[in-house]
């Protein structure tokens, strides 16, 4: 009997160790949201006190907090469902091994407050002009909390061409969604499945820009590519549309005119991720859009053209034959570097039941991987 007494305090202090070492948790019973009209008030209750930042920024509206890990698997659904005032609430990783909250804004409002007490953040804004929103709004003067750069591990024999695979989204933007089934666990099961299925060939080396539910600025992933001086960078979506039927993958490679409506509103949709995040943009537009300019002068997009043609044809031929592969081009953010061949995969629409099962089928995702794998066979192949 005292053995087991003893064996239960000394299960009860690792449980006590770790709640005071892993990420503070958020308890949904204290964890509210609440306006009258002319003040915001959130309660995010934690298991233990941490270190934090709130901020607003504009363009769109929107209140950021920054924390360490913090594990949101218990916070209240639809928040913001009853209050006019915030149009949604979104959560998760930003960074490794830092999280954020954001509440989206649909009506100017300043921090009034921000207080830590017992375990409790109550953050409390009140209505403002839209000069005032304007005059306040942005990082906090000290900046924001350091970006841990990801690293570069690239995987398969050194000489073999690299690939890179962009599992699109992730961590606090969770992409599409459809009933609980999110974009960003669509892409990553897939990007992995990829990922062994082209070293299985051991003609490719590999390098992915994430590989667990973290977010990486459009930006931070374009620079992975670049640095790493890879052959090809394949970002991986999943679609979703809320009226037809649409289903099939579509294959998009950069383009400064958008093929047709369709491409340019899922262009702003996935172009939104930075904004969706909190992320602070810091006039990167202004680069990325002179690198757009100058790229229309150089090999790199006319290789992502050839590649993305190749794809086309190879999933076509090799998947549902029912589904259209299509063809398109549009402004993507992401694929937007000088020096590396690009195309974006829209891999199926979430949307439809079809193509859901089939994006949740390993099989499903394996004939699609040979085909991706073809595809990069033969546009190697031709580029020699």
């Amino acid at each position: 009997m005292r053995i087991f007494i003893a064996f239960f305090w000394f299960l009860l202090s690792i449980v006590a160790v770790q709640a005071q070492t892993g990420p503070a948790r958020v308890l949904p019973g204290d964890t509210t949201l609440s306006s009258d009209g002319y003040t915001i008030t959130l309660t995010l209750a934690l298991s233990r006190a941490v270190p934090y930042r709130v901020f607003t920024l504009d363009d769109p509206r929107r209140l950021v907090l920054d924390f360490p890990d913090i594990d949101f698997s218990f916070m209240p659904p639809d928040m913001a469902k009853s209050i006019v005032q915030v149009s949604d609430v979104r959560f998760g990783y930003f960074k490794p091994r830092q999280s954020r909250l954001v509440l989206d804004l649909a009506e100017p409002f300043i921090i009034d407050a921000a207080v830590f007490d017992d375990h409790r953040l109550t953050v409390t804004l009140k209505r403002a002009t839209e000069d005032r929103f304007n005059q306040e709004s942005g990082p906090p003067a000290d900046g924001l909390l350091p970006q841990n750069q990801r690293d570069t591990v690239i995987l398969g024999n050194a000489g073999l061409p690299l690939v890179v695979l962009d599992a699109g989204h992730g961590g606090i933007d969770p992409g599409a969604v459809r009933n609980d089934v999110t974009e960003k666990q669509v892409t990553l099961i897939f990007a992995l499945q990829l990922r062994d299925a082209l070293l299985e060939t051991r003609r490719y080396r590999v390098l992915m820009t994430r590989d667990d539910d973290s977010f990486l600025e459009l930006p931070e992933r374009i620079r992975l590519a670049r640095a790493s001086q890879a052959d090809i960078f394949i970002s991986l979506h999943a679609n979703t549309v809320e009226r037809g039927m649409a289903r099939g993958t579509t294959v998009y490679n950069l383009s400064e005119q958008a093929s047709n409506d369709e491409a340019a509103n899922r262009a702003e949709f996935e172009n939104r991720s930075d904004i969706v995040a909190g992320a602070v943009l810091l006039g990167q537009e202004d680069e990325i859009a002179n690198i757009l300019i100058d790229m229309a002068r150089r090999e790199t997009n006319a290789a992502s053209i050839r590649f993305a043609d190749t794809l086309g044809s190879t999933i076509r031929y090799a998947l549902d034959k029912d589904a259209p592969s299509r063809r398109m081009a549009a402004g993507f953010r992401v694929l937007r570097s000088v020096d590396t061949p690009s195309v974006l995969i829209e891999l199926g629409f979430m949307s439809n039941t079809t193509d859901l099962a089939n994006l949740m089928s390993q099989s499903w995702r394996h004939e699609a991987n040979l085909a991706i794998i073809a595809a990069l066979d033969q546009w190697l192949t031709h580029a020699e």
